[in-house]
């Protein structure tokens, strides 16, 4: 539940649901916070493959929590990716993270970063 933050793309409704689910659970069952967690590693999709894949074509570092990505466009905008749906949308974070742009599918992602992406270069000697 720690991985359910704006940062990784859930809503500020969702952290706040997140961080009242975790209260509950530790009254609920008496956990301990100093307790020892299991190292579970994430399971990974080929929807995830995919979209990593594509992200990484414009140099954007995406990272995936449960069944969302996202990955930051510059300093001010957000990409938001939910893998179950293929749907997508970029919110600008210095806007109060206002949806900016949404569409549904990868090549319609590709299309956009194409536009708007950070230009990278590459200098070889």
């Amino acid at each position: 539940m720690r991985n359910i933050t704006v940062e990784n793309g859930a809503t500020p409704a969702e952290v706040d649901m997140a961080k009242q689910f975790v209260d509950r659970m530790i009254r609920n069952y008496n956990i301990q916070l100093d307790e020892p967690r299991p190292n579970v590693p994430q399971r990974t999709s080929a929807a995830w493959d995919y979209w990593r894949s594509l992200l990484e074509e414009f140099c954007l570092k995406p990272s995936r929590s449960f069944n969302r990505a996202s990955v930051m466009m510059g300093p001010d905008y957000r990409i938001i990716i939910n893998l179950g749906t293929n749907e997508w949308h970029v919110q600008q974070v210095t806007a109060g993270n206002k949806t900016v742009f949404k569409r549904r599918g990868m090549e319609s992602l590709r299309s956009y970063l194409r536009e708007n992406a950070p230009k990278t270069y590459a200098f070889h000697s």
